[in-house]
């Protein structure tokens, strides 16, 4: 809430003093300024009078806080919006909005407010009085440090109707598996057969080996790894292999198609996102 002091506004006004480290505000003053023209901003699925801070305040003032009966939000007003743009739009530009707005949120905290409090620590001996980070926790089940067991389950009146097909493919879409969805339409395998081969393999190249193909592991030197070299039947197709968003390496598919080859810095990366896959397939 806007007077709250944890508001993303008060934390980039705060961060910008002058008694603030340069860089730090410099991260403070450009992430807000990315924010601001965010939810300034419209949907591609709303029109110029539906900004996107607009649908947040209709979710959550009417929907989610079951108020507005009075005041600036009322229930009406988003069962209007509702009825104008189509309730599945409506619903998936607010989901959006949440999403790529929390990502914004979370660069402020790692490039400025993290930053400061280390300044606050080191120089001036001032920490905070609370834990940084989730309160409740991230994950729908995890032990605490006291040793209990917590599933955070929705209630069953309103419980998934999505199968493990549906599951598949909505995990598959993530863009920290893009990798994966650019391999395995090269094998002719159920969702299920791939899941086989994701509990069982240990590692990538196992993976790969699981599903009937087979994986090289380049010893070249450079930012290609030799990749390129040797390739008898030459490739039908390449993607790079992003670490965090930087690229880090490629990986080829050779005409045959399921006969693939990759770089040493980008099968660590492979390996990593290998066992991701397999923990959010199989989280409940």
């Amino acid at each position: 809430m806007p007077t709250e002091p944890s508001h993303w506004r008060k934390v980039s006004r705060i961060l910008s003093q002058a008694e603030i480290p340069g860089p730090i505000r410099t991260q403070a003053s450009l992430q807000a300024q990315i924010i601001e023209n965010f939810i300034r901003g419209r949907g591609p699925r709303t029109d110029k009078e539906m900004e996107r801070d607009k649908i947040v305040d209709l979710w959550l003032n009417t929907v989610f806080a079951h108020g507005g009966v009075a005041g600036r939000n009322k229930r009406s007003d988003f069962e209007a919006a509702a009825d104008k743009y189509g309730q599945g739009r409506f619903e998936f530009e607010f989901r959006m909005c949440v999403k790529l707005a929390g990502e914004m949120f979370r660069a402020l905290s790692k490039n400025a407010a993290k930053p400061a409090l280390d300044v606050f620590k080191d120089q001036l001996s001032l920490q905070p009085s609370f834990r940084i980070g989730a309160a409740f926790g991230t994950k729908r089940k995890e032990v605490t440090k006291h040793g209990e067991l917590i599933i955070r389950q929705a209630s069953s009146e309103h419980f998934s109707e999505e199968t493990f097909e549906e599951r598949f493919h909505r995990i598959l879409r993530r863009r920290h598996f893009q990798s994966f969805a650019f391999l395995l339409p090269r094998f002719d395998l159920t969702p299920v057969d791939i899941l086989k081969a994701v509990v069982i393999a240990t590692s990538f190249v196992a993976f790969i080996e699981k599903l009937g193909g087979s994986l090289e592991v380049t010893e070249g030197e450079g930012a290609d790894g030799g990749i390129h070299e040797k390739l008898p039947d030459g490739f039908s197709g390449f993607m790079t292999i992003e670490d965090d968003s930087r690229p880090c390496g490629r990986i080829l598919i050779s005409r045959q198609g399921k006969i693939f080859r990759t770089t040493p810095r980008a099968i660590i990366v492979l390996d990593r996102a290998l066992v991701r896959f397999k923990e959010e397939l199989l989280a409940d």
